[in-house]
C-alpha cells in the first residue's frame, strides 16, 4: 500500500458538498457527500487501505471521525511527523488540533499532495477542493500504519507549525495585545453585520466568535482564525490576492476544482464589482473544462484563427485591446458571421442598414451599407471598451459578462454567455428581456469556453 494511492480517490470527490458535522458511512464505497473534513479523510483512509483512523475506536461500526480523534491518535502514533515533512509527502495527513477552552475551536484534517497543496473538505461555500498549505495553522502530521510513503524534495515549500513568517494570520491570544490589523478586522466584521464587541484592536473571544459566525455564513472553513481566505472575504486590503500557480495560463497544472456547483452549474458571487470578482474569474477560467459539441467550438476557433489579421488591424489604435477580445464579442453576438463580416458587431443585424435591435440606429441612423470595421468601432466605443487600459484575463471576462448583463450572477449562477459548453454551466438563462427560465439551456458556446479553447490550441497566449 502506497501513500500516493489515496490521492486518486480523493480527486474523485472534488467539488462535492461540505456540511459541518456531516456523517459519512465509512463502509459505503459509493458515498458522494456531504462531508466534513474528518469524515472525508477517515472515509478515504478506509476505502483506500481498509484502515480505521481518526474515529476514536478501531471498531468501524462505532467509529465517528472527528479532528480531535485525528489529533489524539496522531500524537500517540509512532508515525507522527512534522508539518514540514507532511507537506512534502504525498498522502500524508496534516492536522490542526481543536481547542475547547476558553471557547470551542474547530480543528481540521487534510491530505497532502506533496507539492504545497492539500485535498480537503473546506467549507459549505467551497466544498471539497485542492487548497494551500501555506498561510494556515497546522499542528502536526501523521502517516497511516502499514502504508509506504515517499517524501518529495523540499524545494522551498512553506509549511511551519503554527503558521508562516510570510503570511499574516490573526487568531485569539491568551494575553491579547493591540494590533492595528485586528482593529481593521473588527470594523470589517461590524460592516458585515457580525459584532466583535468593542473595536479595541485585541483579538479576544468576542472577536473570534464573530469571525466564526462570519465564516459559517460565507461557507468558509469555520476555524475562528483570519488568514488570506477569510481576510479577502472581508475585503481587508492587507492580504494580497494570492495565486500560488498561474491559474490563467498554466494548463499543465491539474485543474483546481475548488468552486461549488449546483444543478445550474458553478455557483458565483452575486457581487457585480470587478475588484471583488477578479480572482473568481481567474479560478473559473482555470477550472473550465471545454465540452465541445459536434466540434462546434473547434470550427468556430478555426474561423477566428483565419480572421486574426482583420481583428488585429481593427484594434491597432485601441489602448492595447487584444484582438481576441473583439473576436469573442463577434462570436457571441453573431457566431455565424465570424469569417464573413456581414453583420453589425453590436447585435448581429445586417450591415446594409442601421441596427434595428438594441442598440437601435447604430452606427448612424441615416446611413446605409456600412463596412464591418465602421460598425465594429462604433460598437466598441459605445460600450467604453476603447478607453480601457486593463486587459488582463479577469477584466476581459468581466467586460464580456457585463456586455450581456449580470442577471444570472445576481441569481448566483455562472452565466451561459461565458461558460456554456463547459463544466461550469448546465442550464438556466434569460429567454426574453427580464424573463428567466430555470430549464432553458444555451445552444451556443460561451465566450470563456471559446477563449479556453483558443489558449489550449496556442492561438492565444495570456
Amino acid at each position: 500500500m502506497l501513500g500516493k494511492d489515496i490521492l486518486a480517490k480523493a480527486k474523485e470527490h472534488l467539488g462535492e458538498t461540505y456540511i459541518l458535522g456531516a456523517r459519512a458511512p465509512l463502509q459505503n464505497a459509493n458515498w458522494r457527500g456531504p462531508w466534513d473534513c474528518a469524515e472525508y479523510c477517515s472515509w478515504l483512509a478506509y476505502q483506500t487501505y481498509g484502515i480505521v483512523f481518526g474515529c476514536g475506536t478501531s471498531n468501524i461500526a462505532k467509529g465517528d471521525p472527528y479532528s480531535g480523534y485525528w489529533a489524539a491518535e496522531a500524537s500517540s502514533s509512532d508515525r507522527k511527523i512534522t508539518v514540514e515533512v507532511a507537506a512534502r509527502t504525498p498522502g500524508a495527513f496534516l492536522i490542526r488540533k481543536p481547542v475547547t477552552s476558553p471557547v470551542q475551536r474547530i480543528g481540521h484534517v487534510a491530505i497532502a499532495l506533496g507539492d504545497g497543496r492539500v485535498y480537503e473538505a473546506a467549507g459549505a461555500k467551497i466544498g471539497v477542493r485542492i487548497g494551500p498549505i501555506e498561510g494556515r495553522r497546522w499542528d502536526l502530521g501523521v502517516l497511516l500504519p502499514s502504508v509506504e510513503y515517499t517524501a518529495m524534495q523540499n524545494d522551498g515549500l512553506q509549511a511551519e507549525s503554527g503558521g508562516t513568517d510570510k503570511t499574516l494570520i490573526l487568531r485569539v491570544q491568551e494575553e491579547p495585545v493591540f494590533d492595528d490589523h485586528v482593529a481593521e478586522l473588527q470594523i470589517a466584521l461590524k460592516d458585515h453585520g457580525f459584532d466583535p464587541g468593542k473595536v479595541d484592536g485585541l483579538f479576544g473571544n468576542a472577536t473570534e466568535a464573530a469571525v466564526f459566525s462570519f465564516q459559517l455564513s460565507e461557507g468558509l472553513l469555520p476555524d475562528g482564525e483570519v488568514g488570506p481566505e477569510t481576510g479577502q472575504a472581508l475585503n481587508l486590503t492587507y492580504w494580497q490576492i494570492s495565486k500560488p500557480v498561474n491559474l490563467a495560463a498554466d494548463f499543465a497544472v491539474d485543474p483546481l476544482l475548488t468552486l461549488p456547483s449546483d444543478e445550474f452549474g458553478a455557483i458565483v458571487r452575486s457581487d457585480t464589482n470587478y475588484g471583488a470578482l477578479k480572482t473568481e474569474y481567474e479560478r473559473l477560467f482555470a477550472t473550465c473544462l471545454v465540452q465541445d459539441k459536434n466540434n462546434e467550438i473547434a470550427g468556430l476557433c478555426n474561423r477566428i484563427r483565419n480572421s486574426k489579421s482583420r481583428y488585429q488591424d481593427l484594434v491597432e489604435n485601441f489602448s492595447g485591446m487584444p484582438w481576441y477580445f473583439v473576436a469573442l464579442v463577434h462570436s457571441m453576438e453573431a457566431s455565424g458571421d465570424v469569417g464573413a463580416f456581414k453583420t453589425h458587431l453590436h447585435n448581429g443585424d445586417p450591415l446594409q442598414k442601421p441596427t434595428i435591435h438594441v442598440p437601435k440606429g447604430r452606427p448612424d441612423p441615416n446611413g446605409a451599407n456600412f463596412t464591418w470595421e465602421e460598425s465594429a468601432r462604433d460598437a466598441l466605443a459605445l460600450e467604453g471598451y476603447t478607453n480601457q487600459t486593463d486587459w488582463g484575463l479577469g477584466r476581459i471576462l468581466y467586460l464580456l459578462e457585463k456586455y450581456n448583463g449580470m442577471g444570472p450572477r445576481k441569481k448566483k449562477h455562472a452565466t451561459a454567455y461565458l461558460w456554456s459548453y463547459s463544466n461550469h454551466y448546465k442550464k438556466g438563462k434569460y429567454v426574453a428581456d427580464g424573463v428567466w427560465d430555470d430549464n432553458a439551456i444555451s445552444k451556443q458556446p460561451g465566450a470563456g469556453a471559446i477563449l479556453k479553447k483558443l489558449v489550449s490550441e496556442g492561438t492565444v497566449t495570456l
